[in-house]
């Protein structure tokens, strides 16, 4: 819009109707008047600013400061503010938001009793955890061995199973019950007779000599280690 101001032109009174033919803009002095900036906008203006503008819907707006000292009560339809603005209901707000204030200051207060409680406490979590880590370390080397046991007990097992099978039994059974796993005529005397158990005597000397037998049957007996008991049955 051009500055009002520039507009020079005077009316013969100041009365505006409708019909009137005024150019774009009406001074009534050097600063104040009406303007028409575009079809159906019409513009009042004071100290050469826009106060309040009506469009062509006719809705009224203002400046910053344009609407500042309407009379609410002398709106027409104007909307009925007194169900959320009354005096009753701001003071019930005012003491309920006091009342919040102080259940806040307090749970303030019980936050920093809670926390210096979780402080003092960290140092004994601390001491847990240490514990804790120390008991896993502990477990840790347990279990590292009870798998060195394991392992041993298995390395233990397979060389028992070399062993123990079929034919070691077999030479363990024929050493303790055949002639200590002999041949028929390795002992030929009595006097030669080096292990316990059952031996077989192929001849006859420092024998018994009963009846004439040519060898004999021995069963040879600890006494100790200085003393042994030999009997003997002659195999004819």
């Amino acid at each position: 819009m051009s500055d009002p101001s520039s507009d020079t032109s005077t009316q013969l009174n100041n009365d505006l109707y409708a019909d009137d033919n005024y150019s774009s803009t009406i001074n009534f002095n050097a600063t104040s008047g009406i303007s028409n900036p575009s079809a159906n906008v019409i513009k009042i203006f004071t100290n050469n600013i826009d106060a309040l503008t009506i469009d062509e819907n006719q809705f009224l707006t203002g400046n910053a400061t344009g609407l500042t000292n309407l009379n609410y009560n002398a709106i027409t339809n104007k909307p009925d503010l007194t169900i959320y603005a009354t005096n009753t209901n701001l003071n019930n707000l005012s003491t309920t938001v006091s009342g919040h204030t102080t259940s806040i200051n307090d749970n303030t207060s019980s936050i920093i009793s809670i926390n210096s409680v979780l402080n003092d406490h960290s140092g004994y979590i601390n001491t847990l955890n240490t514990n804790i880590n120390n008991n896993n370390t502990s477990i840790n080397n347990i279990n590292t061995s009870i798998n060195n046991i394991n392992s041993t007990s298995t390395t233990i097992f397979n060389s028992l199973s070399n062993y123990i099978t079929t034919t070691n039994a077999n030479a363990l059974n024929s050493r303790f019950f055949n002639n200590n796993g002999n041949t028929h005529g390795t002992l030929t005397d009595f006097n030669n007779i080096s292990q316990f158990g059952y031996n077989f005597i192929l001849g006859t000397a420092n024998g018994p000599g009963v009846n004439g037998a040519g060898n004999y049957y021995s069963w040879d007996i600890g006494l100790g280690s200085e003393y042994g008991f030999n009997y003997s049955f002659n195999k004819n």
